[in-house]
């Protein structure tokens, strides 16, 4: 209760109320896009592979993660084993066949990922 009297003492001042991080109002973080040489640099550092169809595939064991972010959405698509860049658009195919088709320019990074070996089991060893 004090801290609600306390509030509406203070708007009867005159004052506007102080903005939290969950107001609409707030302006949302702008990452930047990735360019085509940041791309680049990632199908390289995952020895990435023309194939027949188009498609560009990282090297045997390994995968990508694209983290995308649009206004105040955000996705990530992992496991990915194949990219096809048409000028802007992003066709990526993941390990479960599905397909994301993304603009360049809401990709703001990138990662390589490897197969462990050997997977963690649950439970008790």
């Amino acid at each position: 209760m004090g801290i609600l009297l306390g509030v509406r003492q203070w708007r009867a001042r005159g004052s506007r109320r102080p903005r939290g991080p969950l107001d609409s109002a707030r302006k949302h973080l702008m990452l930047p896009g990735m360019t085509e040489e940041h791309l680049t640099a990632l199908l390289t550092a995952a020895e990435a592979k023309r194939d027949d169809e188009g498609f560009t595939r990282p090297a045997e064991g390994r995968t990508l993660t694209l983290y995308l972010a649009s206004g105040s959405a955000s996705l990530t698509v992992s496991k990915i084993e194949a990219l096809k860049v048409d000028k802007d658009l992003v066709r990526a195919r993941t390990a479960k066949g599905e397909i994301f088709l993304v603009e360049l320019k809401d990709v703001y990074a990138g990662s390589v990922d490897t197969s462990g070996g050997s997977a963690r089991k649950a439970g008790f060893v």
